[in-house]
């Protein structure tokens, strides 16, 4: 028999693990309004129904003090490590609630899984596959994953949250996601146009996607519209220059060691400088 998924009680309560049993029921309460078949008719696949039963389930086991210490413990087996590496000092919060605390522990798990990329691999091009390196290489991609789900998570609280969606733009570089890194990137510029890493993103992800002219076009638009725009300035002669080795016939490259690009794509507001982005170039903070 397929063993029973595990389900956050606190994550769909929308409380902590240190939360008072007056916050639980307040929070019971609050989701079974929102989600009770009555309120929910049309709901595909019998959406609120399903909903409102774990609800129920998770109020019966939290209201009672035994049943909940031994949820507790299933709770911290269960939890993503990444959440340990996030709040080492608080070993009974739950999950981000707010979108600050999305960005923040994104930041960290971000900053983690480019510290472990940063100490095993010397390619700039990107991570080297060897039989040492298969684990600790699979471990950089599960906490680069876990903080494009944290930037997610927050931008459910906060959709048009330029810095979430960059900073999630930055992780889907680092794994190569170059699609979706151009999609996250165009949205913050065009949210915050005179934001310099959005621009930056955008135009590494159409270069990587072979899109030079519309990467040339993007920055020519930049840099009229970002104050300090010296390094955008120098990527948009490099695009130019790609373009004409390619008119010529030639195969155009990336300059993966440009250290002003580097640091214009880095996390916003993360610390620090060692934070060394792998398997993409290193991006060291501006802040």
């Amino acid at each position: 028999m397929a063993a029973t998924e595990f389900v956050d009680y606190y994550d769909l309560l929308g409380c902590a693990p240190d939360s008072t049993l007056a916050e639980i029921k307040q929070g019971y309460h609050e989701k079974l309004r929102e989600f009770h078949p009555d309120k929910r008719p049309n709901s595909q696949e019998g959406r609120g129904k399903k909903i409102t039963a774990q609800l129920n389930e998770a109020w019966e086991i939290l209201k009672d003090e035994r049943r909940r210490e031994d949820y507790d413990r299933q709770w911290l087996k269960a939890r993503p490590p990444a959440f340990d590496a996030a709040f080492p000092a608080m070993p009974r919060r739950g999950p981000p609630t707010t979108a600050d605390e999305c960005r923040r522990v994104g930041n960290d798990l971000y900053r983690a899984a480019a510290a472990l990329a940063q100490s095993h691999t010397t390619d700039v091009e990107g991570i080297t596959f060897g039989a040492e390196g298969m684990d600790w290489a699979k471990q950089v991609m599960e906490k680069y994953q876990a903080a494009i789900d944290v930037y997610t998570k927050g931008l459910g609280y906060a959709a048009d949250d330029h810095r979430l969606l960059n900073n999630r733009a930055l992780c889907y570089a680092a794994l190569k996601m170059w699609p979706k890194c151009k999609e996250d990137a165009f949205r913050v510029t065009r949210l915050k146009p005179d934001f310099k890493k959005g621009w930056f993103l955008l135009a590494k992800a159409l270069w990587k996607e072979g899109h030079l002219d519309e990467a040339k076009l993007e920055l020519e638009s930049a840099v009229k519209q970002v104050a300090d725009a010296a390094d955008l300035h120098e990527l948009l002669i490099e695009i130019q220059h790609a373009l004409n080795e390619s008119t010529a016939g030639h195969l155009p490259a990336i300059s993966l060691r440009r250290q002003s690009m580097s640091r214009s794509v880095s996390p916003v507001a993360t610390p620090p400088a060692a934070a060394a982005a792998r398997p993409v170039q290193p991006p060291p903070s501006l802040r």
